[in-house]
Parts: structure tokens; C-alpha cells; sequence
């Protein structure tokens, strides 16, 4: 059964899924025109109908990093195997910049730019514990992020 939090960022709309082997999605035109990136963290799934022909047959995967949407049409999907996937939406008409990055110690990012946190645990240098699934605002100097999880942590840039 496919399952999607939805959390109503001032930068962005985001969610945060998770389907079974064998589950099948529909997203309608209005939504896979909003979608700015995907990222598939666990398992895979495979677009199996679209309106953009192109588009079928496409894998999303791990493999892909941060995958940018490809078909502004009505598709469906397919989930190959148990899967683990966030998914950033446009909220407004300002177009958006994303960038995938892993936090293994420590890591830099630049002033302007915002990130959600998708995997680990981080710190920030202005003494802010950030979790899974939070949106750290931009700020107007470079801000170092610490991991303090035992495995890398893994974030979305986004500005």
C-alpha cells in the first residue's frame, strides 16, 4: 500500500513516500507539471503509462541521484520492489534550483541556499539540530552542517 506524507514548506511542497512490490500511482498532469526533482532512495519504479510516450518505461532509482521530472503529462507507475522516495513541488511560479548532497562529517553550504534533510541527522553551525524531513531556510552567510548520525546523511539544496 502506497503511503505519502505531505509537508507544506514556504520554499516548496514536499512528500515523502514509501509503496510495496506491485503498487500502482497515477499522478494527473497539474501534479507532474509542479514536480521540480525526485530522489529514490530504496527500490524502483517504472512508468508504465503516459501521455508523453517517451516517458514509458523509465526507471526512477537510486542510481539516478536526484532525478529531475521528465514528463509533464498524466502518468502511472509501477513499484518494481519496496520503495523509499521524496519528492519536491513547486508552491508558487518562481522557478527552483536543486542539488543533491551527502553529508559525511562535516560540508559547507553556501549563503542563499536552503536544504531539507532527507536521510541522517545533522547540526548546523548557528547550533541547530536539524531531523529527517525538516527545511533549513537560507541564510545570508555560509553555513557548516556537522553529521552527527552514524551513516551519512543526505540533504536537498534547494533556492
Amino acid at each position: 500500500m502506497i503511503s505519502i506524507t505531505y509537508y507544506p514548506f514556504s520554499i516548496c511542497d514536499y512528500f515523502r513516500g514509501t509503496g510495496e512490490t506491485g503498487d500502482k500511482t497515477t499522478y494527473n498532469e497539474k501534479d507532474e507539471k509542479s514536480a521540480i526533482s525526485f530522489l529514490y532512495f530504496e527500490g524502483s519504479v517504472t512508468c508504465v503509462d503516459s501521455a508523453n510516450p517517451e516517458t514509458i518505461g523509465y526507471i526512477y532509482d537510486p542510481s539516478k541521484g536526484l532525478d529531475k521530472y521528465i514528463s509533464p503529462a498524466a502518468s502511472t507507475y509501477v513499484f518494481n520492489t519496496s520503495t523509499e522516495w521524496v519528492c519536491l513541488h513547486k508552491n508558487n511560479d518562481v522557478e527552483r534550483y536543486t542539488q543533491l548532497q551527502s553529508v559525511e562529517t562535516t560540508s559547507v553550504i553556501p549563503s542563499g541556499w536552503g536544504f531539507i534533510l532527507v536521510k541522517g541527522m545533522i547540526t548546523t553551525s548557528d547550533n541547530i539540530t536539524v531531523n529527517v524531513d525538516n527545511y533549513y531556510k537560507p541564510r545570508s552567510t555560509d553555513i557548516t552542517l556537522t553529521n552527527i548520525s552514524n551513516s551519512t546523511s543526505t540533504i536537498i539544496l534547494i533556492k
